[in-house]
C-alpha cells in the first residue's frame, strides 16, 4: 500500500474529528461471520472496545442471555450454563491474552474464543471452570492491582498469558488448553 498525501489527509481529519465507530461496533455483534468480526475488530478498535463487541456478537450468535450478577459469568445459554466469556486476538509474537480471571466467580465454563492471525482461524475453547482456574493459578499472574487491592474482601484476578507459536514460555499452557477445543456448532447447544 502506498501512503498517499490524500490518505494522510483521511487520518489527520480522522484525528482530527474523532472516528464514529457505532457503525463497526453494531456490524460486529450482528454478524453471522465470527472470523469477520474478528478481523474488523483488531482493525477497527482498541482491545476495551472489540472485547465488549465480540462478547456481545458471541451471546447474539449463539443466543446466549445476559448475566444473571457480576458473580456469575457473562452470559447464561439456554441449558441454563453460567459462561463466563474471554476473547483474545493473537499478538505478533503468538500471544493471546486473557483478563479477569476471577476464580471467585460462579461459573460452570470459560469459553476463550480467539481468532489467530498466524493461521487466520478462530479457535473457541470451552474450559470447566475448575480445570481452567487450576491451570491459571498454576500459571497465570495475578493482574494488575490485586495486589493493592484494599476492598472489604479480596477478589484475586489473575492475567494468564498463552502462547501458540512454538518454544515460547506459554506454549506449553496452549496445549493444555487444546484439550477444550470445541467446533463452532457445539456453542449453539451448550
Amino acid at each position: 500500500m502506498a501512503i498517499t498525501a490524500e490518505y494522510i489527509e483521511t487520518l489527520k481529519a480522522e484525528l482530527q474529528n474523532g472516528v464514529d465507530k457505532s457503525f463497526y461496533k453494531e456490524w460486529i455483534i450482528n454478524t453471522t461471520d465470527t472470523r469477520g468480526a474478528f478481523i474488523v475488530s483488531k482493525s477497527k478498535l482498541s482491545s476495551q472496545q472489540y472485547g465488549a463487541a465480540l462478547e456481545s456478537h458471541i451471546k447474539t450468535k449463539f443466543g446466549w442471555g445476559g448475566q444473571a450478577d457480576n458473580i456469575s459469568g457473562d452470559s447464561l445459554t439456554p441449558n441454563g450454563n453460567k459462561v463466563e466469556i474471554k476473547c483474545s486476538i493473537e499478538d505478533s509474537r503468538g500471544g493471546f491474552n486473557y483478563v479477569q480471571i476471577r476464580p471467585s466467580h460462579t461459573v460452570d465454563y470459560y469459553l476463550l474464543a480467539n481468532y489467530s492471525i498466524r493461521t487466520d482461524e478462530v479457535i473457541f475453547l470451552l474450559c470447566p471452570k475448575k480445570e481452567f482456574i487450576d491451570l491459571v493459578v498454576e500459571n497465570g499472574q495475578l493482574a494488575h492491582g490485586t495486589k493493592e487491592a484494599t476492598f472489604e474482601y479480596r477478589e484475586f484476578a489473575y492475567r494468564p498469558k498463552m502462547h501458540a507459536r512454538e518454544g515460547t514460555k506459554g506454549r506449553a499452557q496452549w496445549d493444555a488448553l487444546q484439550q477444550w477445543k470445541v467446533e463452532e456448532s457445539t456453542l449453539y447447544g451448550t
